[in-house]
């Protein structure tokens, strides 16, 4: 990312593909140049925000038993189509006392975008109706 750019984060995107489920691919066909793909726009803020994120990710150490002392009420929402995080969901809202989680239907990494009624409803507490 600080020498390639977003073309670099592009590159890496599409070769681990984690954003390729069903869901994102017809959300990329049905809205061609949707805001759910982190490379749609280059603005430098956006290469500032992907280069740190990105080294953050890769620097930061497992955190997940710190989230135990979480005293607020807390929401985990996971595409049902996201592979990649799922498990670490799970484990997050296993983690954090009385968290819920929403597993969004037909959904995968941006349930937002993907699946907006279902990630609504999730988010207003609407139980959902599949």
């Amino acid at each position: 990312m600080r020498s390639g750019g977003l073309e670099a984060l592009k590159q890496l995107s599409d070769e681990l593909d984690v954003l390729g489920s069903e869901a994102h691919q017809r959300v990329l066909a049905e809205r061609p140049g949707s805001p759910s793909t982190p490379t749609t726009s280059g603005t430098p803020c956006r290469r500032v925000m992907w280069t740190t994120l990105m080294h953050e990710i890769v620097i930061q150490p497992d955190q997940l038993g710190e989230l135990a002392r979480v005293t607020v009420p807390a929401l985990g929402i996971v595409g049902d189509q996201d592979a990649m995080f799922l498990k670490p969901m799970d484990d997050i809202v296993a983690t954090v006392p009385g968290a819920r989680l929403v597993v969004v239907p037909d959904a995968g990494h941006s349930p937002q975008f993907e699946n907006p009624p279902a990630w609504i409803a999730a988010m207003a507490g609407v139980p959902l109706r599949v």
